[in-house]
């Protein structure tokens, strides 16, 4: 599906609705409901992004995994039984090369929430979203970004589930640590937000480096990451 949409946009930009209706075939797609589809169906690929005007376009291609800035999150929930709410987060912005720069936990839920999330969204500019279990992450992130924006905030990333499994496929990834007891990592079990943040940051950091010089690029990463999960 995702390289269909990447057919279809190659050298063209096109809304929501006429890839749902034109690639993905769902004849009367239209509005949020288009969104949805084309969001769910790009959801986690990196080559894809969206212009201020709601147009989906691809970005450029070959971008040196040494040379881009990464981020990655520690989420605090509220205690709600069955529908836990995003209430604070941290981050941790950082290259492969260089200390990492704190974003320290901040509430995005309450009467500081747009102000809080918003600075959130500075912090992160431009940066590829790491974490394990991404998914989670990035879809408790835009559920707060379309309540107080209208718009997702975070639309791809590197799964560091993923990159585990692709690097140890041998050995049972069910959670950050065990990746990190397959990458000889020690941590601490009770860690803040910020802890997360930056345990998180430091794990990726380990796994490029078990990478060597391949892959050299964001793409060709992202492309092995899809493949292995096929």
């Amino acid at each position: 599906m995702k390289d269909r949409i990447y057919e279809y946009l190659d050298g063209r930009s096109a809304g929501s609705e006429e890839i749902a209706v034109e690639v993905l075939k769902l004849k009367g797609a239209s509005g949020m409901m288009a969104d949805k589809v084309v969001e769910a169906a790009v959801f986690d690929d990196t080559r894809f992004a969206r212009d201020s005007n709601g147009f989906w376009y691809l970005k450029p291609s070959e971008r040196d995994i040494h040379k881009i800035a990464f981020i990655s999150m520690g989420l605090k929930f509220s205690g709600d039984v069955g529908d836990p709410h995003l209430v604070a987060l941290a981050a941790s912005r950082f290259m492969t090369t260089g200390p990492q720069s704190p974003f320290g936990e901040t509430r995005v839920r309450g009467e500081t929430e747009t102000a809080g999330f918003m600075a959130f969204s500075r912090f992160r500019k431009d940066a590829i979203p790491i974490g394990f279990r991404l998914s989670g992450t990035l879809k408790a992130i835009n559920r707060v970004g379309r309540k107080l924006t209208g718009e997702p905030s975070l639309d791809e990333g590197i799964c560091l589930f993923r990159l585990g499994r692709l690097l140890f496929p041998d050995q049972p990834i069910s959670s950050l640590e065990k990746l990190a007891d397959a990458v000889g990592r020690t941590y601490v079990t009770d860690r803040d937000c910020e802890g997360e943040a930056r345990f998180q940051a430091e794990i990726f950091l380990h796994l490029v480096d078990r990478l060597g010089e391949e892959p050299g690029t964001l793409e060709q990463l992202m492309s092995s990451l899809y493949l292995e999960s096929e």
